[in-house]
């Protein structure tokens, strides 16, 4: 996943309008592959970075300040996508993503350093 969000990443910033996207297929059980629809999305706008799963907004953060907007964690991936944003812009010092399955809950924690 973070090999595709860093091509993604290259893309957006290479993009004239700061947008870029990745497609795929959702796989289900029994080898059934879904239709062909976004997976990933990026847009970089003035210092504001979002990040799209799904066609869910998962994070919407300052690139410059770190400071976060909007952010919502559904699954494992959208945490792991979330702790790769916050690497790429130095802010991992700063926050930390976790999804517990059992409870069906997406966190934040702010890391006091």
């Amino acid at each position: 996943m973070t090999k595709t969000l860093d091509r993604l990443w290259k893309k957006t910033q290479k993009s004239p309008n700061g947008y870029a996207f990745h497609r795929g297929r959702r796989s289900y059980w029994g080898g059934h592959k879904g239709p062909l629809e976004k997976v990933w999305e990026m847009e970089l706008e003035d210092g504001l970075f979002s990040l799209y799963h799904y066609d869910t907004k998962i994070l919407s953060m300052s690139i410059k300040t770190g400071k976060i907007y909007k952010w919502h964690i559904q699954s494992m991936t959208d945490a792991r996508a979330l702790n790769w944003a916050f690497m790429l812009f130095g802010h991992a010092t700063k926050y930390k993503a976790h999804y517990y399955p059992s409870k069906d809950q997406g966190v934040i924690d702010t890391i006091q350093g």
